[in-house]
């Protein structure tokens, strides 16, 4: 996922929730931070622009870059909010995020957790209510918002 462009990742994203009846299970990189907005199906999203090869960039020297995409130079990453909001907008009810085991990037040998790689699990079903405030069914945003931090 991480290594496609929009609207690829859309289209991608939208056969994934056509074929699948229960869950899907996505291992991606995620924006940490809403830094650029694109608009897929009059909808719009944030996430950043990932530089996966210089454009200019010969097959050769892409095909040296063993964890980039092959095809095209940038990729785009969701945010978590944009992520969750088009997976309930394609039909998943119940998003789940993995924090144990956590993701770690063996090759620079941290031993934190990235913060920019998150595994989902996405279900389809009928959506649960789950009361943690008073607004009627009708009212619930399904939509998730960025940049709303909870503490």
């Amino acid at each position: 996922l991480y290594h496609l462009d929009q609207p690829d990742l859309f289209a991608f994203l939208s056969q994934i929730a056509a074929v699948n009846q229960g869950i899907a299970i996505i291992d991606t990189q995620i924006a940490p931070q809403p830094e650029t907005k694109v608009s897929f199906q009059g909808q719009d999203y944030w996430g950043k622009v990932y530089l996966e090869h210089e454009p200019s960039s010969s097959d050769s020297a892409k095909l040296d870059k063993l964890w980039a995409s092959l095809d095209n130079p940038y990729s785009f990453w969701l945010t978590r909010p944009s992520l969750h909001s088009y997976l309930a907008r394609i039909g998943f009810s119940s998003i789940y995020e993995c924090h144990h085991p956590a993701v770690f990037r063996y090759e620079q040998l941290r031993a934190q957790a990235d913060q920019d790689r998150a595994t989902f699990v996405a279900i389809k079903g009928k959506p649960v209510a789950i009361r943690v405030h008073d607004l009627p069914e009708s009212e619930h945003p399904w939509q998730a918002i960025e940049g709303l931090r909870l503490s």
